[in-house]
């Protein structure tokens, strides 16, 4: 029986990224479901095509552009099974399937398991969030193979392009009805090197395009950041409606909100906000 592509979890992608915006689900249905049919819709910095994925499924005849910054998952996706080999040849080497704490492995199976990780083409996935040291090794995610099938149509039904944006090219993608914005989450000068998946220099690129599309855009822009960045500010100043993701536990302290610039006419002008005031006073 052929699998539905468009009944997919709701909690994240087969592949999935930290930070994805799967969960935002409930807060971001009825905002598509009200959108325009057939409205275009760029997704400027796709990630593992969480937003892209939700729009495709919860938007009427939206025609989506998702953009995969160089190419970042769609290389990720195109090595699945090798990744997979390498877990499973890590799990049977003694690694353990669930590490969300610090575990003690013998110097033997250390050495073991970072020389099974060297194997993998996709050294992220192989990895699995493995940090290894003096005979210890910290896994924040489960050791479990990947949906290969998953995996191979995740992304059907998308236009997919491969850009590395920066501002001077915000003029050029300014016309769709629906921009999303969701710029790479580090963003601070201590914290480069440590996770970015793209650079430091293409990360600041992003950053810049995402504070001129917000200018340029003639249309809608979603932007999702720190509650207390720059772009939220300007967003802010742009006239935003700030939303935070519903079941967050502590809104005061939430790592990431979205802000909803609206200037196409839509149905959900009426539509409940979620209260929200940030550590650094930002207020609705």
């Amino acid at each position: 029986m052929e699998r539905d592509y468009l009944q997919f979890d709701l909690q994240k992608p087969p592949l999935p990224f930290v930070g994805n915006k799967m969960r935002w689900w409930r807060a971001l249905r009825p905002l598509i479901e009200a959108l325009p049919r057939g409205a275009r819709v760029f997704d400027a910095f796709t990630g593992c095509f969480a937003v892209a994925k939700l729009l495709q499924r919860f938007g009427h005849g939206l025609r989506i552009v998702a953009n995969d910054c160089g190419r970042y998952y769609r290389n990720r996706l195109d090595v699945v099974k090798d990744t997979n080999r390498v877990i499973s040849e890590m799990l049977a080497a003694g690694a353990h399937h669930v590490t969300r704490y610090y575990k003690r492995y013998s110097p033997e199976v250390e050495r073991r398991l970072v020389d099974i990780c060297a194997t993998g083409r996709d050294q992220i996935s192989c990895r699995v969030n493995l940090y290894c040291g003096k005979t210890t090794i910290r896994a924040k995610c489960r050791l479990v193979p990947y949906d290969e099938d998953a995996c191979a149509h995740w992304i059907d039904g998308l236009e997919v392009c491969d850009l590395c944006l920066d501002a001077s090219m915000a003029a050029s993608y300014a016309g769709f009805d629906l921009v999303v914005l969701d710029p790479p989450y580090r963003r601070t000068p201590a914290s480069w090197g440590q996770g970015e998946y793209i650079g430091r220099a293409p990360c600041l690129a992003a950053r810049a395009f995402c504070a001129e599309m917000m200018r340029a855009a003639r249309g809608s822009v979603w932007l999702f950041d720190e509650p207390d960045s720059d772009l939220v500010a300007q967003a802010m100043a742009l006239g935003a409606v700030l939303r935070d993701r519903p079941g967050t536990r502590n809104r005061q302290h939430a790592h990431e909100v979205m802000c909803e610039i609206r200037r196409i006419p839509n149905a959900y002008a009426d539509l409940p906000l979620f209260a929200y005031a940030s550590k650094k006073g930002i207020a609705i």
